[in-house]
């Protein structure tokens, strides 16, 4: 089985909906997420940060990699906001 060590890097995703403390507004994404070999953890209100974040450990990564496209739209299309969130 070959080794992929050398050119692997993990991390650790969290995404979870944290209420507002305005009434009647919807919650709001946040997300944690970690270099499992440096340690180096954030928690971020933007899902564009986190690709942010992935590229600073991943030397010669595109900018914007397929699966980011994919997740982008799981998440609600712009990657700032859940599906119909303003942003406020």
């Amino acid at each position: 089985m070959p080794s992929f060590r050398g050119n692997t890097h993990v991390f650790v995703i969290l995404a979870w909906l944290e209420p507002r403390e305005l009434p009647g507004r919807p919650p709001e994404w946040r997300y944690s997420v970690e270099h499992v070999e440096s340690g180096e953890r954030r928690y971020l209100r933007d899902l564009s940060e986190v690709i942010g974040f992935m590229q600073r450990h991943l030397p010669g990564s595109p900018s914007a990699p397929a699966w980011w496209l994919q997740l982008r739209r799981l998440v609600g299309g712009s990657g700032k906001q859940g599906a119909g969130e303003s942003g406020e």
